[in-house]
This record gives C-alpha cells, structure tokens and sequence, in this order.
C-alpha cells in the first residue's frame, strides 16, 4: 500500500522511543487510576490497622490523586519538549 509509511523509512509513531498518540493517552490515564488505586488500598490498609475509618482511606484517595496528577503533568510537559 503506496504512503502508508514515513518517507524516510522511520515508523508511523515517530522513531524508537516514541508512542503513539491515543496509547500516550490510554497510558496516562493507566498511570492515574492505578495512583488513586494504590492511594486508596494503602488507606483501606491503614484504617485496618490502626481503626482510624474513614480517615485514613480518605488521605489514601487524596494523595493518590495528587500522585496521579503530579505523573499527568509531568507526561504533559516531556509531551510539550
């Protein structure tokens, strides 16, 4: 099929390293909701061992959110270089 591939021979998600645009997206999108995941079993866990319910898991969900967006800005500005 004539033009399906880079002129230069090169892959269509732009060289090694590179990923294409909807997986970047898919990827980041992973990366956040595993942070919130994680933020909230280590409260869930938290709460089990020290009775602090709902409060620990609480702190879990913020700061997994703070850690997901805090990769969600990091992504954004390599994507900006």
């Amino acid at each position: 099929m004539k033009g399906s591939r880079d002129p230069e021979g090169g892959n269509p998600g732009g060289g090694p390293g590179k990923v294409h645009g909807s997986l970047r997206h898919l990827h980041l999108g992973t990366q956040i909701a595993l942070a919130l995941l994680l933020g909230l079993w280590a409260g869930n866990w938290l709460d089990g061992k020290t009775g602090w319910s709902p409060y620990g898991t609480l702190a879990g969900a913020f700061l997994g959110m703070a850690l997901g967006m805090g990769v969600a800005i990091r992504e954004v500005g390599r994507e900006k270089r």
